[in-house]
């Protein structure tokens, strides 16, 4: 059972961290996943509540998290079910125009929107154009599908992979 939080609580998050994990069943996740089962959200205009509400995650208040700490437990629910392909469903505005088959993995250098760097392996799938005209990439990071503007790929290098040895 996974818990992520998003806006500013009546308690310190790091209170209602410390009461989520010390009084019931669940884990604190400073992100929103497919493995994360309710987002506490004390604003649901934020970036976190909004990608809870595109993936399914269950949604509660402040005042829902307090019940549970005091039951000792979350209700057990479902997680958001992952998408099965990227053609499917989650990404209406994109277009994917490439697949790759089989997919390519690539290291990539990424900038974000708020300008933080990142560095990780995709299995690179699809590739396409949004209805904004942009151009994206998309592949598992993890075991998540994600797309990639591709104005904001700093560097992508393609991992050669290695055939395994008989024995």
């Amino acid at each position: 059972m996974k818990v992520a939080i998003t806006g500013t609580l009546s308690i310190p998050r790091s209170e209602a961290i410390k009461l989520i994990e010390s009084h019931t069943d669940a884990k604190f996740s400073p992100h929103v996943t497919y493995d994360t089962n309710y987002l506490v959200a004390a604003r649901f205009d934020t970036k976190k509540a909004r990608r809870a509400a595109e993936i399914g995650v269950t949604v509660i208040s402040e005042h829902d998290m307090m019940e549970f700490v005091e039951q000792g437990a979350f209700p057990a629910n479902k997680l958001p079910e992952r998408p099965k392909h990227p053609h499917v469903s989650h990404f209406p505005d994109i277009t994917w125009t490439e697949t790759y088959e089989p997919e390519r993995i690539v290291l990539l250098e990424y900038q974000d929107a708020e300008g933080v760097v990142s560095q990780r392996y995709v299995a690179l799938s699809c590739k396409g154009i949004g209805s904004n005209g942009v151009e994206y990439i998309g592949g598992y990071d993890a075991e998540q599908f994600k797309t990639f503007r591709v104005d904001r790929i700093l560097r992508m290098e393609q991992i050669k992979r290695v055939a395994a040895m008989g024995a």
